[in-house]
């Protein structure tokens, strides 16, 4: 095995330490900073979050695994968390209700299903982190950050049906109430 594998083996961890750099350089600056303005980075964040179309890199530049075929989209396995977690610090304190709505758990089933619970937990931390003055330490506050599908379904165990007939995992809800609170 080559240098290629030692990169490779820790993306997860690049991508996270990059978000933690670009969020700690960036501390509460928000959109409000002059030198980061150019930069476009919400729109590069949300992809990087929620997934979407690489940026086309020149291949001897490329930053994809050698080991493992993603194609032209961005693997959010790899960079949601460091998306998330820059977002939190570039916009600590701000009260930006803009970006924390980025930051929103799903409210549908189907996009709960897309998302891992442990993003969820990020999510809310870093929306929390954004909307300091309005987090409140009482149980309605917290209830005010849990989607209805997942309230209606958490813990009620196995699969049931949501509105127009749709299949509800009520595992997943389950995680996803224990992840966001």
């Amino acid at each position: 095995p080559g240098p290629e594998l030692e990169f490779a083996q820790n993306r997860e961890c690049y991508s996270l330490t990059a978000g933690l750099a670009l969020g700690m350089i960036a501390l509460g600056a928000g959109g409000g900073s002059v030198s980061l303005s150019d930069l476009n980075l919400v729109d590069h964040l949300c992809i990087y979050m929620n997934g979407g179309s690489k940026k086309s890199v020149n291949i001897q530049q490329s930053s994809g695994s050698h080991l493992v075929l993603e194609g032209d989209q961005v693997n959010t396995h790899i960079t949601a968390p460091g998306a998330i977690v820059a977002f939190g610090l570039l916009y600590l304190k701000t009260n930006n209700t803009c970006i924390a709505a980025h930051l929103a758990p799903p409210t549908t089933s189907y996009q709960l299903d897309c998302i891992r619970p442990d993003f969820l937990m990020l999510r809310a931390l870093s929306s929390g982190l954004i909307m300091w003055d309005s987090v409140q330490p009482s149980q309605d506050w917290i209830d005010t950050c849990i989607p209805e599908v997942v309230k209606q379904f958490a813990f009620h165990g196995g699969q049931q049906k949501g509105n127009e007939n749709e299949e509800i995992d009520c595992n997943t809800m389950s995680q996803c109430l224990l992840y966001i609170t």
